[in-house]
């Protein structure tokens, strides 16, 4: 069986060199965050002033992070090497 770490993740429909023998079944992931009452009111100054928002830049690459591993792990438990096609959506 495969290592949880050594189950590439790709945006594309297909690995270069490499070919795909067997699909499986679909997998994702849903991670919940709330936001901290405080972090919306700095981040309202940004939007009043301009500029990128730190705090939630953050927020979304560790929210993006959990969700891979999840993906991973979900991956690992059908039997799969890879995931292809994937795609985030931050609401």
């Amino acid at each position: 069986m495969n290592d949880l770490k050594n189950i590439k993740v790709t945006t594309t429909s297909n690995f270069d060199n490499n070919e795909i023998t067997e699909y499986l079944e679909p997998v994702s992931a849903h991670i919940v965050i709330g936001m901290n009452f405080f972090k919306d009111f700095l981040a309202g100054f940004t939007d009043f002033f301009g500029g990128n928002s730190h705090s939630y830049q953050n927020i979304l690459a560790s929210i993006n992070e959990q969700a891979i591993e999840k993906i991973r792990k979900k991956a690992y438990t059908i039997g799969a090497n890879c995931v292809v096609g994937l795609k985030i959506d931050n609401d």
